[in-house]
């Protein structure tokens, strides 16, 4: 059937328009999708670059605004859509009213991640670069913090992807809020060791340790007594990015110093 004949057609005659007219209004709303999604991806950069140069935001607050500023064109781009098919916009909001209590109980945890992203961002517990420890065992520096997640990366560079919701209804540990950080090692002697010896010792090689401040000073006592040994702890002060290697080290660093005094070390 060519064109003219078409065009003719009984079906085409009384549907032509419309179909046009609701091809047109598709065509229209692919491309304010399109334009709109690369619109607000460029927008929540700018707003990103243009807060990132001032110095009184944090990078927390950053990341954040960029993107409430990349769903809030999303929700217009969205409305934008819908008028071209035809949906008023005091439709779209008795709509979005009449649907809010639907959603709101269909989505409670995406609320909640939300509600708890705006008061990580306003609270700030932590910030972007932080060392931190949520969920009792989540362990790692916060690279993203968004409106519903925050991102962790851990030791061994696995990434994390944490709900807000859950990091705010339980105890957030961060260990980079203090510029000095406390090392803490217990070790084992037995009875028969000297044990003033082995505190002079130990407390020597604390003093010894060019990382270990000084003020307050490196302290080595006795925990407790337990049925074969005696248990002691060795704590010293040290700025934060000290804190790791000395935790790991100091246990080898006291065992040598020990054994150098021919004690029994358990």
């Amino acid at each position: 059937m060519d064109w003219p004949t078409f065009s003719h057609h009984p079906l085409w005659v009384k549907y032509g328009d419309e179909v046009l007219l609701g091809l047109l209004n598709l065509a229209w709303a692919i491309i304010i999708l399109v334009v709109g999604m690369w619109i607000a991806g460029a927008f929540a950069r700018m707003a990103r670059n243009a807060a990132s140069k001032a110095k009184h935001i944090e990078p927390t607050i950053v990341v954040f605004f960029g993107s409430v500023v990349r769903y809030v064109i999303m929700a217009i781009v969205l409305v934008a859509v819908l008028q071209r098919f035809g949906v008023q916009t005091t439709s779209i909001i008795a709509v979005l009213g009449a649907a809010t209590l639907a959603i709101g109980l269909a989505l409670q945890g995406a609320l909640s991640n939300v509600a708890a992203g705006v008061l990580i961002v306003l609270y700030r517990p932590y910030r972007i670069g932080d060392y931190v420890d949520i969920l009792n065992g989540k362990i790692g520096t916060v690279r993203d913090v968004n409106i519903f997640t925050t991102e962790l990366a851990t030791l061994d560079n696995v990434k994390i992807v944490v709900p807000n919701g859950q990091i705010f209804a339980n105890a957030i540990l961060n260990y980079s809020t203090s510029e000095t950080r406390r090392a803490n090692v217990e070790f084992n002697v037995g009875y028969e060791a000297d044990i003033p010896a082995v505190i002079e010792a130990v407390t020597k090689v604390l003093k010894d340790d060019p990382r270990v401040m000084q003020n307050p000073q490196p302290l080595v006592r006795v925990l407790r007594y337990k049925d074969a040994v005696v248990s002691l702890e060795a704590t010293a002060w040290c700025r934060q990015m000290n804190v790791g290697a000395l935790n790991r080290e100091l246990p080898t660093l006291i065992f040598n110093a020990v054994r150098t005094l021919n004690q029994p070390f358990k």
